[in-house]
């Protein structure tokens, strides 16, 4: 899938993460290694201010043996990945969905209802970047578009902690006959 095209100026229109792959092996001591790390994909930001980025594979994951996946920062200089990865080491940072190309009544393509195939962990010890955890291995994947979303942990709790509890109270008159009447 190609990177998506904006109306700003192609030089501001930069990946947000670099997405890297380890292939594991086992030593002479039967320790689990890693290789040397390929560059597998770039995500970018998506159009018009939505949320999140789509993912742009440079390499097919299709021949992908056993190793790891590494979501890293594509501005080094960005300090707020590793910020968040400090502070919130029991959750996933990031979401990883998949919505499958498929072709509508008319022929067209369309995406359909994307599905969470991966979450992103923050790496411990103060690590760059995040270790990408799969649900679904990204082998056994069709056609499709791949996006990232932040997970926005502190911003749910925070409004649940200030709602008002009684808002959530259904305050429309119950009709009693109706169960009587189905």
């Amino acid at each position: 899938m190609n990177a998506p095209t904006t109306n700003e100026d192609p030089g501001t229109h930069r990946p947000s993460f670099r997405i890297r792959y380890s292939e594991r092996w086992i030593d002479e001591q039967g320790q689990y290694q890693l290789k040397k790390p390929v560059d597998l994909g770039t995500v970018w930001p998506r159009r018009n201010g939505k949320a999140g980025g789509i993912v742009q594979w440079h390499l097919p994951l299709a021949h992908l043996k056993d190793g790891v996946f590494f979501l890293l920062d594509a501005n080094p200089q960005s300090r707020d990945v590793q910020t968040r990865a400090e502070s919130e080491k029991d959750y996933p940072t990031r979401r990883i969905s998949f919505a499958e190309q498929r072709l509508d009544e008319r022929g067209n393509t369309a995406l359909g209802k994307p599905v969470e195939v991966a979450t992103a962990w923050p790496r411990k010890d103060g690590k760059q970047g995040e270790i990408i955890n799969w649900h679904i291995s990204p082998q056994s994947l069709r056609e499709g578009a791949f996006f990232v979303l932040d997970v926005e942990r502190h911003q749910t709790r925070e409004a649940q902690h200030n709602a008002d509890p009684f808002a959530a109270i259904d305050a429309r008159p119950r009709n009693r006959g109706q169960g009587r009447e189905r």
